[in-house]
């Protein structure tokens, strides 16, 4: 049985965030869904900033026209967004007055805690400002290609009418070698328990629905104090990731629905963070508004000296202008957002970063559903071929090949893995669910393929888990504890490194950190991509990208099937 088959099947969890300006990364030589942080520019001016540019530098080229997804009888629905106030977040004066103005909290609240509670929304305000959300349509669509007019989407014809070939190429010479049409070793693996492990994915994501409930103890002031709203969302997380792996290994399945169920288990660990986190900040928010509210009712009612107050009345105005600003970035305030049917929306929506409204489509396209999940059986099948006949062979015959042998039989076909790994997730299961929950935003990877280096395939892979990461793992580090943005890059890049070597872990049933040290092997070559010889030859740097995504895949097959083959043929 081959372990290592699963390393192409984990781009749900790849980590590929990047600076939102042109900043190096760590680069990648690693399969699918290992691609870890990037490095975020050091020359940065500050979080704020960076994500104020979200919208322009992460992707440079725009997307064809004013982008729509929908025919031109069913237009773009996008947020009514509020203008920005009329003042820098970042001043320090400002900083002061909302400071003084949050002066008459709720009782439950002591002086030390109002304090952290203005500087909170001082990182809620830097951290969320600028949303990357925006409609536009996925690089490879099909509509997007012929909208356009795009000079190579003939190219994309082609692939197709190859993969054709090769699918029948590999039907005649299965029948005439062994009689059959298709090997059935894979396909048995494919479903073997399916029916229990879509049982445990259905019961894992409706778990998650106690990050709704926490969220309305809040809301209705059930629980109050911060510490314990932190202590809850961590403890709660803890449970829900732990919990299920902990299930998901005493099943015993097989690699691949155990590759499957972890993977979503992490995807959705990431979604109940940003879900708990976001509304928690913004919960802090709203009582702040309240008590700045009462206050500034206090103040009109006073017959105290007429100028004081009427100072003190405009620094309470100028706090609320930016708390309301927080509270209804677009059509949706909150709290109203707290209702089931936001969650389950958000649970739909391929996007890992939670936030109150994303631009939407007006009309849900059946039609290009159906497109989406022919082109997903289509790929499926492509990639069954491929692991079935040209991977899956090799892998056992491991202790009769050199190893040099077993990686040149694998480069190809794990190559193609790769490739139809990433249409399958990003183009067809991602769009699918986004046509499906009428969400706008399609730009789930930029054109990495073009690549000069490592740092720009971080930036471009995988666009989902870099906003994630961006914003609270990265972001998060430099605002809430005070770390250098240089460390914050490191802890960002080891907290993906983790992750994947996890998922490593459950598949393989064994630790072996392969995946990791490659990761961390890829370190030195962050230097390398920002060496001005590496810049100025781009056609030398984009060759060495393909080469490393040519040799990762078949390398980690090998490492992580040496234990199954060689070590111990028993297993």
């Amino acid at each position: 049985m081959s372990v290592a088959v699963a390393s192409p099947v984990d781009p749900l969890v790849a980590v590929a965030p990047a600076s939102i300006t042109e900043s190096p990364a760590v680069p990648s030589m690693l399969p699918t869904g290992t691609e870890p942080l990037a490095a975020v520019h050091e020359a940065a001016a500050d979080p704020a900033t960076m994500l104020r540019t979200a919208t322009t530098t992460a992707s440079p080229e725009p997307i064809g026209p004013e982008p729509t997804l929908a025919p031109p009888d069913s237009p773009i629905e996008r947020p009514a967004t509020s203008p920005l106030p009329k003042f820098d977040h970042a001043s320090n004066e400002l900083r002061q007055r909302i400071r003084s103005a949050s002066t008459n909290l709720p009782p439950t609240r002591t002086a030390s805690a109002m304090s952290i509670g203005s500087a909170r929304r001082e990182r809620t305000v830097s951290s969320r400002r600028g949303s990357p959300f925006r409609a536009r349509s996925s690089k490879l669509d099909l509509e997007r290609l012929e909208r356009d007019k795009e000079d190579f989407r003939g190219f994309f014809v082609l692939f197709w009418i190859g993969m054709g070939y090769y699918v029948a190429l590999t039907v005649v010479n299965n029948w005439s070698s062994q009689g059959t049409v298709l090997g059935m070793q894979t396909f048995k693996l494919m479903f073997a328990h399916v029916f229990r492990m879509l049982r445990d994915d259905l019961t894992m994501v409706v778990s998650m629905s106690g990050a709704f409930v926490i969220n309305l103890l809040f809301r209705y002031r059930i629980l109050r104090h911060r510490a314990i709203r932190l202590v809850l969302h961590h403890a709660f997380q803890a449970v829900f990731l732990l919990g299920w792996l902990s299930w998901i290994w005493a099943r015993d399945l097989a690699w691949m629905q155990t590759a499957f169920l972890t993977l979503h288990t992490m995807a959705m660990l990431l979604k109940n963070h940003s879900y708990l986190q976001v509304n928690g900040e913004l919960n802090e928010l709203w009582w702040e508004e309240k008590a700045l509210k009462a206050e500034l009712a206090k103040v009109d009612a006073s017959t105290d000296d007429a100028d004081a107050a009427r100072e003190r009345r405009n620094e309470i105005v100028e706090a609320l202008d930016a708390i309301d600003h927080e509270l209804q970035p677009g059509r949706v305030r909150y709290p109203n957002n707290l209702t089931p049917g936001n969650f389950v929306d958000y649970l739909v929506c391929p996007t890992l970063v939670y936030q109150l409204d994303y631009p939407r489509t007006t009309t849900i396209r059946w039609g290009y559903v159906a497109e989406k999940l022919l082109a997903l059986a289509g790929t499926i099948m492509l990639m069954y071929i491929t692991v079935e006949h040209y991977i899956t062979p090799v892998l056992a015959n491991l202790p009769n090949v050199t190893f040099v042998q077993a990686l040149l039989q694998l480069l190809f076909p794990f190559m193609l893995c790769y490739l139809m790994v990433f249409y399958i997730i990003f183009e067809c299961v991602c769009n699918g669910f986004a046509e499906l929950s009428r969400f706008a935003d399609r730009n789930f990877y930029d054109d990495w393929w073009n690549s000069s280096s490592f740092d720009q395939f971080a930036r471009k892979w995988n666009k989902p888990v870099h906003e994630f990461l961006l914003r609270h793992v990265y972001l998060e580090s430099i605002t809430s504890y005070k770390v250098s943005k240089a460390n914050a890059t490191y802890l960002t890049f080891f907290f993906s490194s983790c992750l994947h070597e996890l998922a490593m872990i459950m598949v393989s049933k064994r630790v072996r950190f392969y995946l990791f040290a490659l990761q961390m092997f890829q370190i030195p070559l962050i230097w390398f991509g920002r060496l001005e010889w590496s810049r100025q030859h781009r056609v030398v740097g984009n060759a060495f990208f393909w080469f490393g995504i040519f040799a990762g895949p078949p390398l980690l097959a090998i490492c992580y099937c040496w234990d199954y083959v060689m070590v111990d043929p028993s297993l």
